[in-house]
């Protein structure tokens, strides 16, 4: 495959960073590692309550050991199942910060003083990373980027601006919905003021937020924890998830407790067999509703 000017280069880099799939919103990649964290402190106690498990005198002690086993391995295989879907979304974050790393060097390359400069072409970067939304956002780059999803774990590597993030309310009250008064398509203006002596470009991976059940399927874990993270900043004060859950959710994410404007809380119909402890941190919280759970 023969580049035969800069012109095709740019238009190759260009096909490339939007070959990725839709960039995950803030609020998704903090409720990814938030619960990846929870996943792993309820593997902890599931081991816990295994190993503290005792038999009579009149069970074999082999078998109680194979039991104990299976027990274990099937608290391991729920815990991979319930990381399998943050985990992936991570991942894409770590991607798409590798990505811009190569856009934001392709970036200088193409800068005015550049060996490589050229005006056309540098027109034409410019212009196809901001055609994707009439009004899209700049993200300031970091030259480090994360290599695997593990590091995101750290807030360091999520170069990110403390006012991207989304406003879906789906399973809000329309009472207390208020419109946003400073987003451009979903996600706030980004970091990094216009007299900024640091290299920006403006991403297109970065797309108004998505409906989190717009397909009809009820929550996953992974949705759920989305859904209090975008609740907690918006100061939610009602959340109906009456019938909302996924069967495979038996227990809410810790994040549960960030809520302190909710009044109330609706989790009848679903398959809840606990509440986490942070609970009792609605210091609002004045109805909780559990008809027919678990």
């Amino acid at each position: 495959m023969m580049m035969g000017s800069t012109e095709e280069v740019v238009q190759e880099i260009t096909r490339t960073h939007k070959s990725l799939p839709r960039r995950p919103e803030l609020d998704d990649v903090e409720a990814a590692r938030a619960l990846i964290q929870n996943i792993e402190k309820e593997e902890k106690s599931k081991m816990d309550a295994i190993n503290k498990m005792r038999k009579n005198s009149e069970v074999p002690l082999q078998l109680f050991e194979i039991l104990k086993e299976m027990k274990k391995k099937l608290a391991l295989f729920q815990s991979e199942e319930q990381k399998r879907e943050p985990l992936k979304l991570l991942d894409l974050e770590a991607f798409h910060a590798q990505f811009d790393y190569f856009v934001d060097k392709a970036s200088k390359c193409l800068s005015p003083g550049s060996t490589d400069y050229s005006s056309s072409s540098a027109s034409t970067f410019s212009s196809s990373f901001s055609s994707s939304t009439p009004t899209p956002s700049v993200m300031n780059l970091d030259s480090s980027v994360a290599s695997s999803s593990s590091r995101l774990y750290s807030d360091k590597e999520l170069g990110r601006s403390s006012d991207r993030f989304s406003r879906d309310d789906t399973y809000v009250p329309s009472k207390n919905r208020t419109a946003p008064s400073f987003l451009v398509d979903g996600i706030g203006g980004g970091g990094g003021g216009v007299g900024s002596s640091r290299s920006r470009i403006v991403d297109a991976s970065l797309r108004p937020a998505i409906a989190i059940d717009q397909d009809g399927d009820k929550l996953s874990l992974t949705k759920l924890a989305t859904l209090i993270e975008v609740s907690f900043k918006r100061g939610t004060r009602d959340l109906d998830l009456n019938n909302k859950l996924h069967d495979t959710v038996e227990w809410l994410p810790e994040s549960i407790g960030k809520l302190s404007s909710l009044i109330t809380l609706n989790l009848s119909e679903n398959k809840i067999v606990a509440l986490p402890t942070s609970i009792g941190s609605l210091c609002s919280l004045v109805r909780l509703e559990l008809q027919s759970t678990g």
